[in-house]
């Protein structure tokens, strides 16, 4: 797509920078992931604050659902006005994600580029190509493909855990990390190096972050913050 070029090639020249340093463009895709985790911290920050205010609120979202259930235009009403009072934005938590898109596709469409062809990581014998690649019978080839598949699975999972405050949007998205599974086996061993390190990542600094508000006893935190150990 040619509204994603300028982004493939900013691409490109992070990646050819990286490469030029460790000579392999498995690890310069690792070190490419961790420089867009840097530059996307402070939407992170605001993300995760965005989650947690919306799982303060939850109980009084409830009660307005229960007490205006017959008057859709009067319960939109109270709850826009109830994330007006508490500062939040409902969809806040939507925007690094969607940021992350172009990347992601941009990132797809650079990995298929001659350039990267024949590629290796280690036990990966070509980043520009997927599981379904290799046929059915050549599990020795593919295992490589398949464990990325897996890691992709188990870290949208973990990652979902962690961020997701809503039950009912909790059972809606617990089918995607098995979904994103299935898509990952047409998709470029790059990409799910890429997919599974940003994930990996996220969790990380999630639960870095969790700690940080728990020491710190964050207004909206509904866990006390931990007393300071007397000397």
């Amino acid at each position: 797509m040619a509204i994603l070029q300028p982004i493939v090639d900013i691409l490109k020249t992070v990646l050819n920078f990286y490469y030029g340093f460790v000579h392999n463009y498995g690890w310069s895709i690792i070190f490419l992931t961790l420089t867009v985790r840097v530059v996307l911290i402070p939407l992170t920050l605001k993300q995760t604050k965005a989650m947690k205010d919306m799982a303060f609120i939850q109980p009084k979202l409830k009660a307005l659902q229960e007490k205006h259930k017959g008057d859709r235009d009067k319960l939109a009403q109270e709850q826009m006005k109830l994330y007006k009072d508490h500062k939040i934005n409902p969809l806040g938590g939507c925007l690094p994600l969607l940021l992350q898109m172009p990347v992601f596709f941009a990132l797809f469409s650079l990995l298929r580029q001659p350039l990267f062809k024949g590629s290796a990581w280690y036990v990966i014998s070509d980043l520009s190509k997927g599981a379904s690649a290799f046929k059915v019978a050549n599990v020795v080839a593919a295992w490589p493909y398949w464990v990325l598949i897996v890691l992709i699975v188990i870290t949208m999972y973990v990652s979902q855990k962690q961020t997701t405050t809503d039950p009912q949007q909790a059972k809606l998205m617990a089918f995607m990390p098995f979904l994103m599974g299935f898509i990952s086996y047409s998709l470029p061993a790059g990409i799910l190096l890429y997919w599974v390190t940003f994930n990996a990542t996220a969790i990380g600094q999630q639960y870095l972050y969790e700690r940080y508000l728990e020491t710190k006893g964050e207004p909206h935190d509904d866990k006390p913050a931990r007393k300071p150990k007397s000397k």
